[in-house]
């Protein structure tokens, strides 16, 4: 993951909702697939991000994606990695649960020292 962001070059990420786009985003040579709420919403519920997906659902499909050949890379180079989500949040979690987010943000300067 590390050689990947450091290039000098652009990295496109290509969006995906579950593994089987994660496998298709692979198979067309993507290095890097990202998921958005609103993709999982349109994927599940047919609509976009309204506030129908629950947080079970986003955590079901980012396992199902990081599982996924080549982009199991976050979890193969950091062991200790952790999935953080901020339920019921748009794009702002800093604003819109400011204490969680900096409980989050505390604790992970914390362990890099």
């Amino acid at each position: 993951m590390r050689e990947l962001i450091e290039r000098p070059a652009i990295l496109p990420a290509m969006g995906g909702y579950d593994a089987l786009s994660a496998r298709l985003v692979e198979q067309a040579g993507g290095e890097v697939v990202y998921m958005s709420g609103s993709s999982v919403s349109t994927s599940v519920h047919g609509f976009p991000d309204v506030g129908l997906t629950t947080m079970t659902e986003m955590v079901d499909r980012a396992r199902g994606m990081a599982g996924v050949g080549a982009f199991d890379l976050l979890g193969q180079e950091n062991p200790d990695v952790r999935l953080h989500l901020f339920n019921d949040c748009g794009h702002l979690p800093y604003r819109e649960h400011p204490a969680a987010f900096s409980r989050l943000v505390t604790g992970f300067a914390d362990r890099r020292g």
